[in-house]
């Protein structure tokens, strides 16, 4: 398994993943948001407040 994730990571410093489609933009009728754009929009389901964590 680590054999496998080290050549995938090599892969991806290679730039081997640099590749896109245009299916989102498609589908939605719309151009798709960057990683920023959708963390930013959804902030609160990254985050917990103080007292509200799992188990408490």
């Amino acid at each position: 398994m680590a054999e496998a994730n080290a050549q995938a990571l090599g892969l991806f410093a290679k730039g081997d993943s640099d590749w896109g489609s245009n299916d989102v933009q498609q589908i939605l009728q719309r151009a798709a948001a960057t990683f920023a754009e959708f963390a930013s929009a959804h902030l609160a389901a990254f985050t917990t407040s103080r007292g509200n964590e799992a188990g408490e």
